[in-house]
């Protein structure tokens, strides 16, 4: 009886020490909780392998504008992409809209914006602007730059990858020729499926070869003129003498990504890009940039990678 009573008292104990240990183990560990889901926080291995000993920053704000379908499709493979990164920017602020879609899973956007929280505690400050309703990308890109810290507004879409050395090349460009308000880089097509292939071969480029690709605004302004006195432009809208060029015809077999304007912030608020242009609003404020007398200029190098969607990948199926 004495000894039946022992084990019961010890095996009493036994359990109890256990309980304990799990609960600590589950306050202590390092997770995230979202609905019936458990979530590790990732490791710096897993979402952040610099080439360079230490993170360093730049004085540059990432503005991100998309859709909420867009941002749960593509987000995985955007964060994915900072992981190579040489030099981060200082922000990145998301601009969200049309977050009352039902047909996107919210629960997994929450995840995403979880995982880019991650990047906090490695010199990147990244912010989440959410708009119930669908908005235009220029009003977006607005938003964001409006609300921007850093000195210089870089745009990215979400559904594109970054280049290692982006941040690096952008930052160099901008400390080294202060005359120069905006740059635009050249970029290369992947798709969903090839995206690995391109992580495995690109490119590295020291700053002596970036010097050797940038491009004088002088001769670009020229060109550009040259361009639009051949006709190579768009009418704004019908029966308009507004006009507009894409950047830059002559730079074949390499695309200049419009899209991807890197622009002094205080030059973005003086010209901003038209929120009533349905398609072609980058083009259109480049134009603007290089024919107001801006310093644009052009680093012929790819510094970033962007994606041909699917049928599939274009539809609200998630």
């Amino acid at each position: 009886m004495g000894n039946s009573n022992k084990f019961s008292i010890w095996h009493t104990i036994f359990f109890v020490a256990v309980a304990l240990l799990i609960l600590i183990l589950l306050e202590t560990r390092d997770s995230l909780s979202v609905g019936d889901e458990l979530l590790r926080k990732p490791t710096v291995e897993e979402f952040l392998t610099v080439v360079q000993e230490d993170v360093i920053d730049c004085d540059i704000t990432l503005v991100i504008p998309s859709l909420l379908f867009d941002i749960v499709l593509f987000g995985e493979d955007l964060f994915e992409s900072f992981k190579t990164l040489t030099v981060v920017p200082r922000e990145i602020i998301f601009v969200i809209s049309d977050m009352e879609n039902q047909k996107v899973d919210h629960k997994k956007f929450l995840r995403l914006k979880r995982k880019f929280a991650t990047l906090e505690g490695y010199g990147i400050q990244p912010r989440f602007l959410e708009y119930p309703d669908k908005m235009s990308q220029s009003m977006a890109k607005n938003i964001g730059a409006a609300s921007a810290k850093a000195s210089v507004i870089s745009i990215f879409d979400c559904d594109d990858v970054l280049h290692p050395q982006r941040f690096e090349v952008l930052s160099h460009i901008f400390t080294t020729r202060p005359s120069v308000n905006a740059v635009l880089t050249t970029f290369s097509f992947t798709n969903s499926e090839q995206l690995g292939n391109h992580y495995l071969s690109q490119d590295m480029y020291n700053m002596s070869v970036v010097d050797s690709k940038v491009y004088d605004p002088d001769d670009l302004r020229q060109k550009i003129r040259t361009q639009m006195d051949k006709g190579q432009y768009y009418f704004l809208e019908p029966n308009s003498n507004t006009v507009y060029t894409w950047c830059c015809a002559w730079f074949s077999p390499s695309l200049v990504a419009n899209g991807w304007v890197s622009v002094r912030r205080s030059t973005w608020l003086q010209y901003q890009q038209r929120n009533d242009m349905r398609v072609g609003e980058d083009i259109e404020f480049v134009t603007r940039l290089i024919t107001g007398s801006e310093n644009l200029t052009v680093v012929d190098l790819v510094l970033g990678h962007y994606r041909w969607k699917t049928a599939q990948e274009g539809k609200v199926i998630i």
